[in-house]
């Protein structure tokens, strides 16, 4: 039987190993600290071995590759003596020893081998099997009973207390996570010295009983009796039952959610068609972002949109607009953690796809808020590939002045080099056409320099869908509602158009967004293209 638990140990490493050279994601590694009760079995809970229940404590790490994984575990656990050793002297010899022994079993291990892990959402399940060495320091408990002022021993039990044993142990750990580094655990495991090692003992006394039956037994009893001594060895063998916590560092989580969740249906927009939110053509930022060194990995992660609200009865009479200084301040963030999180990520995934217009509202909303620093800097660069130089940089010396960590540098060369983009896109280039003037003597080639006519217009976009022929009555009493087909993204725009200068625009846009489309926006156009956005939702 020994064999076969070694060779069974042996295996498990073995898979372990395989399994975690062949694992590609999931590795961290996990620490746990517990305590609780130790309860004698087997041979060791037999009444001359003098076992009681006691404490225990232990820890260790186990490196996980997914979920498989190896590691140590050590720890020291103690069953009580000296009071089942009383009253076995009493029951045996019908007294009490009058010396404190103050003994117990004392066990030290250390083990190694693998866990495999269950996982159910919050909870998980440990199962693991160890094997390595342990001490154990068996008691010296003595009854003495004094003749004629000389003490003489009557009963011991002791034995060696510094070898060290082979031993086992396998279990369960059930663990409640409270977080995604830390977890409560309640644990449970055997562990023995049985098929490895055995522990040696002595059992020295007296045969003395009370022949003459008055309860104690006399002196010339005691000098009658025989002395035994017997050397025997067990195995030992407890349950220890703990609580405690785990810790789990380097752990990887990964949600999965829809890329463009449903929004619920406005009164004047499409049934059974989704909405996809201010979706633009604008310019790609650098395509090669994410190859050479130095430069930031922008993941494609899961976005998110706010629901269009139900469009109000009437209009109510609105203010003027007053025009900001700034087109984007944001509020400071009233969002909590985990509505942050998804909305900074949304803001990733539309800007990894160049959509920026969706992009810039989700780093605005977040980019007061001091848990995201980088909100800023993406919320700048967002301006500047749809052509807001001056914004961007603008927002990107605020974003410089606080953020110091070691990546300030790269950054500062991937905005440096969008800004130059963007500035390059929005310079107007004067067109030369070629004039030739006659000579009696030559031709000769002379450029002058020809100004183009420039016609400007401002749109209010409030929506982007897949529908070419919607209809909008409400917005439609605003304005004169024109539709865009945008073939990058299959997409048709909804706008309302004619506006000859941006304070007219903006009074307009201030009552599109009460009726419900509150991401709304305003495109500039020159010559029939669109050329920038601004007062995006704040």
């Amino acid at each position: 039987m020994r064999y076969i638990l070694k060779s069974f140990i042996v295996c498990m490493l073995m898979l372990s190993v395989i399994r975690g050279s062949n694992a590609q994601s999931n590795r961290y590694l996990q620490f746990d600290i517990n305590a609780g009760a130790s309860l004698p079995v087997s041979t060791f809970a037999n009444t001359h071995m003098f076992a009681d229940k006691g404490m225990q404590f232990g820890g260790g790490f186990d490196y996980f590759f997914n979920n498989i994984g190896f590691g140590i575990t050590g720890g020291y656990f103690s069953n009580e003596s000296e009071s089942l050793f009383r009253e076995y002297v009493n029951h045996k010899y019908f007294e009490y020893p009058t010396q404190n022994n103050h003994q117990s079993w004392q066990t030290k291990y250390i083990l190694l081998g693998p866990t495999y892990k269950l996982s159910f959402g919050k909870f998980e399940v440990d199962a693991y099997l160890k094997g390595g060495l342990s001490q154990i320091n068996v008691p010296n408990l003595i009854f003495n009973k004094v003749f004629f002022s000389q003490s003489y021993e009557v009963y011991r039990f002791s034995g060696l207390n510094k070898d060290w044993q082979y031993a086992w142990s396998g279990g369960l750990r059930m663990i409640y996570k409270v977080s995604n580094w830390l977890g409560l655990q309640a644990k449970s495991d055997y562990f023995a010295t049985q098929y490895l090692s055995t522990v040696n003992y002595d059992n020295s006394y007296r045969n003395a009983t009370d022949g003459n039956r008055n309860g104690v037994i006399d002196d010339a009893e005691y000098f009658e009796s025989q002395k035994i001594n017997q050397n025997s060895n067990m195995a030992l063998s407890a349950i220890n039952l703990n609580l405690g916590f785990i810790v789990q560092l380097g752990r990887n989580y990964q949600k999965t959610v829809k890329m463009m969740p449903e929004l619920t249906e406005n009164t004047n927009a499409i049934k059974s068609d989704t909405v996809v939110s201010v979706i633009s053509e604008a310019m790609p930022l650098q395509e090669n972002l994410v190859q050479d060194e130095g430069l930031i990995n922008i993941p494609i992660v899961n976005a998110n949109e706010e629901e269009v609200k139900k469009a109000e009865a009437e209009l109510a009479v609105l203010e003027p607009v007053n025009i900001p200084v700034t087109t984007y301040d944001a509020p400071e963030s009233t969002y909590d953690a985990e509505a942050a999180e998804f909305l900074y990520k949304a803001g990733e995934s539309y800007f990894a796809v160049n959509d920026f217009e969706n992009a810039l509202p989700c780093f605005n909303k977040l980019k007061a808020d001091p848990k995201y620093p980088r909100a800023k800097y993406m919320f700048a660069l967002s301006l500047c590939a749809m052509g807001n130089c001056e914004e961007g940089k603008k927002e990107y010396k605020d974003f410089a002045k606080s953020y110091k960590e070691t990546d300030s540098r790269t950054l500062e060369i991937i905005f440096a080099s969008q800004f130059e983009k963007c500035a390059l896109g929005n310079k107007t280039k004067s067109k030369v056409a070629p004039l030739q003037k006659s000579n009696a003597t030559n031709s000769e080639i002379e450029t002058k320099e020809v100004k183009p006519i420039l016609t400007k217009e401002f749109k209010i976009q409030f929506i982007a869908i897949r529908k070419p022929n919607a209809t909008f009555p409400g917005v439609a009493k605003v304005g004169n509602v024109e539709t865009e087909f945008f073939p990058n993204k299959s997409v048709y725009r909804y706008t309302l158009s004619g506006y000859e200068n941006v304070t007219n625009a903006a009074n307009d846009l201030t009552k599109v967004r009460k009726m419900g489309f509150r991401d709304a926006f305003i495109a500039v156009y020159e010559n029939g293209h669109r050329v920038n956005t601004i007062y995006h939702k704040r």
